[in-house]
């Protein structure tokens, strides 16, 4: 299952919505810059995700996920798996504006607040970075304790007015408490607190509230800038014609929040880069800072309108000997123009490269470090209608494919892939259809027919069953039945799960005698009944749980068949094998007290063992 995590952001045609959030019949951007629309969802549970660290941002997947690599600045690119990415390898990061409609503050609770504009944007990105709120009832005297406040450094007189103006018009009346280098003002009414703890909660990672992120430009902006003026900062750095003017839009500790804030500052037309500061003993620090004077000048004659930094310290002027950090192989450069822009070093800048093609509808992101399984998480993927691609986090990614199983009278499904389909439908090449006949049928006629279809055109395929409840797996060499059936008074009730077959591979190529592969059976056997008590999944619901329980599958198959073929070609000894398999399988499931699986072998594509 190709997945990527549920909490980052896809880009649509009304904003950024969390793939865990997404729809069916939601429009989603594309490679090309249209709006296409999702036509199938899925929730793959908890997986190990890879963590892949480009010159410009961090992107996380399962190590099957296909992501989209760039092949030129020409815009060709190629699917690549997760687990086939390497340094160097370069991804397609948005370079489009979008801006979804204006919308209102949520109703989270009864509390009536003014309506949202630019200046209350602003407060809600600044209260994210310097606000916090707090509720708590003393035990001695049952007495509630509320606060909403919000810190305010005294360095900029500026900020301090904008901010006890806009709290007075949220809340009224507040107390000030003064301290060494900022003031705090407070309000302790309950229905304050109970409304900004659904935006941030105490002790709890940032994250940016959905009715910014689809929302218009404007409101967008001026929370990213409340953002930048709480704990951003800038920086006019020059000697001698050499330095830069560096605007650091944010850190913190949560690199969810740096994700988001940097997805966001994509949607509006602004290319940022994320840094990790890794602090022995303490939590790792997330950085946003700005990119090139392109996306510098775009940020700041964008935010300035809202940011009080800006506007106070800011000084924009590009300068002439700058370097922004970010390079690209030469690789990259379209036939015939690789040397005006790449010099003998076999690279060039971010610079260079806005100078020659300054309309492109992307910016290449270097693969700089690759993470394997960092973080145990909650994924999703989603199909989407033509284009079959999406971004998410501003990155370029692959949408999942499908497996169908189909009755023999659906003529639409047999005809799916007939003439000109491959034009006319390009986008059912990304499913593999089968047709799903009983072993208990006799009708050559139902067959021959079919497979005059598979005749020509490869498909449909296939998938004989003795049990109409039987399905597969994607691949199709696992056999399912995820149906769970209970006994009840008025019957037998049927109520579908997810079932699970706990894979163990060995390796053709130690198979050199007959004994021992017999051993090697003996001991997958036993590996994978052992690995088929892990039966608790609470997340999946509880159908699952009992399925897993009710017929613990294992599947144990040969990776390197062709490395001893005179052994694992030969039927007689592979149906020996399979005896033992089972045998071994009943006898560790009858110790561990789980019951045996009703299939144990399988054959499954897998790469040669070497």
């Amino acid at each position: 299952m190709r997945c990527l995590r549920g909490d980052d952001d896809v880009i649509t045609n009304k904003g950024l919505v969390k793939l865990k959030n997404i729809k069916n019949g939601d429009l989603v951007l594309t490679h090309d810059g249209s709006f296409q629309k999702v036509i199938n969802k899925e929730n793959n549970g908890i997986r190990k995700v890879d963590r892949i660290t480009t010159n410009l941002n961090i992107n996380y997947s399962t190590n099957n996920h296909r992501w989209l690599v760039l092949n030129n600045l020409s815009g060709e690119f190629r699917e690549v798996y997760a687990s086939d990415l390497k340094e160097g390898d370069v991804l397609l990061l948005n370079n489009r504006s979008v801006s979804g409609e204006y919308q209102d503050f949520p109703k989270y609770t009864d509390l009536k607040l003014p309506k949202l504009d630019e200046d209350l944007a602003w407060f809600i990105g600044y209260f994210l970075g310097n606000g916090n709120v707090s509720t708590r009832t003393k035990s001695d005297t049952g007495f509630e304790d509320n606060k909403f406040r919000v810190c305010i450094p005294t360095n900029y007189p500026t900020i301090v007015n904008k901010v006890k103006s806009i709290f007075e018009k949220i809340v009224g009346t507040y107390s000030i408490h003064k301290k060494k280098s900022a003031i705090e003002l407070t309000s302790s009414k309950k229905c304050f607190v109970e409304y900004f703890l659904n935006i941030k909660q105490p002790n709890t990672p940032i994250q940016i509230p959905d009715f910014i992120k689809q929302n218009t430009s404007s409101i967008q902006l001026a929370f990213l800038a409340g953002v930048l003026d709480s704990d951003g900062s800038v920086r006019n750095d020059n000697k001698n014609g050499k330095g830069y003017r560096q605007i650091t839009l944010n850190s913190s500790k949560y690199s969810i929040f740096i994700t988001q804030l940097q997805a966001l500052y994509n949607l509006n037309g602004i290319i940022t880069k994320t840094q990790t500061k890794i602090r022995k003993g303490k939590s790792n620090e997330y950085i946003l800072k700005t990119v090139s004077f392109k996306y510098r000048k775009e940020c700041v004659e964008k935010l300035s309108l809202y940011s009080e930094k800006l506007k106070e310290d800011y000084i924009l002027e590009e300068i002439s000997k700058e370097k922004d950090g970010i390079y690209f192989p030469k690789y990259l450069a379209i036939r015939g123009e690789g040397n005006k822009i790449w010099n003998s070093c076999k690279r060039c800048s971010l610079n260079k490269v806005l100078e020659y093609y300054p309309d492109l509808n992307y910016i290449p992101a270097v693969i700089t470090n690759i993470e394997k399984d960092v973080e145990e998480v909650e994924v999703f993927d989603i199909e989407v209608e033509n284009n079959h691609n999406f971004y998410i986090n501003g990155v370029l990614t692959h949408n999942s494919a499908l497996a169908i199983l189909f009755s023999p009278n659906d003529e639409e499904m047999y005809n799916s892939k007939v003439g000109n389909w491959f034009y006319d439908n390009p986008q059912r090449g990304r499913y593999n259809a089968s047709v799903a006949l009983e072993r208990s049928d006799d009708n050559k006629e139902v067959f021959n027919k079919i497979f005059e279809s598979t005749k020509e055109y490869g498909e449909p395929g296939f998938f004989f069953r003795s049990d109409s409840g039987i399905g597969c797996n994607p691949c199709f060499e696992i056999g399912f039945k995820p149906v769970l059936e209970i006994q009840k008074p008025d019957g037998v009730s049927k109520q579908t799960g997810i079932q699970f077959c706990n894979l163990i591979s060995i390796s053709g190529k130690e198979s050199t005698t007959e004994e021992k592969f017999y051993k090697q059976c003996k001991a997958a056997a036993t590996i994978g009944t052992i690995q088929a008590t892990y039966n608790s999944f609470p997340f999946l619901g509880e159908v699952t749980e009992q399925l897993a329980k009710n017929d613990p599958l294992i599947g144990v198959s040969i990776s390197g068949i062709m490395m001893n073929p005179d052994i694992l070609l030969n039927e007689n000894i592979l149906r020996k094998g399979a005896e033992i398999i089972k045998e071994q399988n009943s006898k560790i499931a009858n110790l561990l007290r789980i019951n045996p699986a009703s299939r144990t072998t399988c054959i499954k594509p897998k790469n040669m063992i070497k």
